[in-house]
Parts: structure tokens; sequence; C-alpha cells
């Protein structure tokens, strides 16, 4: 008797799982309103999780081969994909004070810009601008989430689709604020003195682009 194995490899093709969005940006960034937000406008988008529709997950601007919370982004299709930014020194104030180790263990690895001997402050500078660099180059569009309510009708066109009415949000911006005491609230002033001149007019020009000012 001849025993004939047949393989099936070949009659499989790896496809994707469609997504309808991705945003992405730095961490403290309002992430998690703009996925709450977008939830009560009948979007099914997960915070750092993939749900239905997709997902808003700083961790993911890199696009790595696996995040921290061991999402594969390779295996999803995305329509599209959005880049959410905050003002800098917001953003820089809040990750230095909050981000722990997880956090810069993951961060470090996909920016080799960081040094281990950089002050904390440097860090939180370089992670805000390098992070950014990468999102935007993996996005189809930039918004500033302060700008969000007069964005709505072009967040809307670009997906293709009508939402539920804005009005209906009710989550508030500050909804993931993490309270500190004595927490620390940075200048340009200080970034001046802190870090080296090319990377903070670096950080400036791309603040100014994102239409920040940039003057204490």
């Amino acid at each position: 008797m001849v025993c004939i194995f047949v393989s099936f490899a070949g009659y499989f093709t790896f496809r994707p799982k469609p997504r309808s969005l991705l945003i992405i940006g730095c961490a403290r960034s309002g992430t998690t309103y703009i996925a709450r937000a977008l939830r009560q406008r009948g979007l099914h988008i997960g915070h750092e999780q993939m749900k239905k529709d997709g997902s808003s997950s700083w961790p993911l601007a890199v696009l790595p081969v696996k995040d921290r919370s061991g999402i594969r982004p390779g295996k999803y299709r995305f329509a599209h994909i959005f880049h959410q930014v905050r003002d800098p020194l917001k953003v820089i104030s809040s990750v230095y004070m909050t981000e722990g180790r997880q956090s810069w263990n993951y961060i470090m690895k996909h920016l080799p810009e960081i040094a281990m001997s950089d002050s904390h402050l440097v860090k939180c500078a370089k992670y805000w601008y390098y992070w950014n660099l990468h999102a935007e180059k993996n996005a189809e569009w930039t918004y500033a989430i302060e700008d969000l309510d007069n964005k709505w009708d072009e967040f809307d066109a670009r997906l293709g689709k009508k939402l539920l009415p804005a009005t209906r949000i009710n989550v508030p911006k500050d909804k993931n604020t993490r309270l500190t005491k004595n927490r620390t609230y940075f200048t340009w002033n200080d970034l001046k003195q802190e870090l080296e001149p090319e990377l903070y007019m670096n950080i400036k020009q791309l603040a100014q682009k994102y239409g920040y000012a940039t003057e204490n």
C-alpha cells in the first residue's frame, strides 16, 4: 500500500484582518479620549486594544512587529491611519511624571536616538520629537487634539462615513489626566536650557508645524 500525503499549505494565503482606523501618536496625547469619543460616535475603537473597527494606541506609532501588549499590527489591514498630536509642553511634562519602566523600555527599544546617559527631561523631549516623526511618517493625516472639535467633518470625510453627531460626546478631554503632587510643568525656556541647540530648534519647528505657539 502506498501512502500519499498532500500538503495544503499552498492553498492558504495570509489575509490581514481589515480594520477601519488606527490612531497613533505619543503617550499622553489623548489616545484614551479619542477612543472613548469615537465609541460614543458609533465606531468600535479600542484603547491599546484591537477592536472591531480598530485601535487608538501610542505604542503602535512605530508599527512594531509586536507591541508591548502583544498586538501585531501586521495581522491587520487598516483602511486609515491618523496621527494625533497634543501641545508638546503638556506631553513632555506629563510623560516626565507618569511613564514608568515598562513604557521607557519599549520607547528606548524603538528610539536609538535616546541615550541612557540623557537626563530625564532630555529623554522626554526626544521622545516627543522622534515618536511623532515616526507617527507622521506612518499616517495619512495629522491633527491636533486641541482642534478636534473643528476637525470632525474632515475626520468623517476621510473615514468615508458619517458617524453619530459629535455633539453627543460627553467624555472630558482630561479624562485620563493623572494628577500628581508637585507636578512639574516645563516651559520653552526650560527646554532651551536643557537641550542641545539643534534638538531644541527641531522640536520648536515641529511644534510650529503642528500649529502650536512656541513662546512662553
